[in-house]
């Protein structure tokens, strides 16, 4: 086990076929997803904030080998800051308490924007409904319209043929 007297986080590890090392968030209280490192690894030599050291003997060479945790699996570096000062404490636990107000100002500003935007966005569908309806309405016209004057072209055509055939019946009297 591996632990910090300023850190959240105690870190278990085990060698099963390389190392798992199995992470407590103290505060949360409960585990992250494990970190498992290959069979090449033997022993956890140490943990200290960001970076963890393992030890590695092979055949008569030893190595050690340090890596970053990946994020969220250890405090940022002020954290041992805030621990130990108490001022420093109080003042990181009112800006604290101050970027939260401000992230909740902005997610107010955000929402009256958005109320905003939707407000437009509703006029301008509107709009645009109506262009809809007034272009269906001029289609159906532009329909009819067409309609008729394919009537009126077939009365010409049949009108057409018909005084064609009279002036060839009339020719052929003559």
């Amino acid at each position: 086990m591996y632990a910090r007297d300023y850190s959240r986080f105690l870190y278990f590890t085990i060698a099963y076929g390389g190392i798992v090392m199995f992470t407590l968030n103290t505060e949360q209280k409960e585990f992250l997803p494990t970190i498992e490192f290959s069979e090449y690894c033997d022993i956890v030599a140490r943990i200290y904030d960001e970076v963890i050291t393992i030890f590695r003997q092979d055949n008569r060479s030893k190595y050690l080998m340090t890596a970053r945790l990946p994020e969220g699996y250890y405090d940022d570096p002020m954290t041992q800051l805030r621990y130990n000062n108490k001022d420093l404490a109080i003042k990181w636990a009112n800006m604290e308490k101050l970027n939260e107000d401000l992230r909740n100002l902005n997610k107010n500003n955000d929402i009256n924007e958005l109320v905003n935007k939707n407000s437009d966005l509703t006029v301008e569908m509107d709009r645009m409904k109506q262009l809809c309806d007034e272009m269906e309405l001029s289609t159906v016209e532009v329909f009819e319209e067409n309609k008729e004057l394919k009537r009126r072209n077939s009365e010409l055509t049949v009108a057409l043929e018909n005084s064609k055939a009279e002036t060839k019946h009339a020719g052929a009297k003559y």
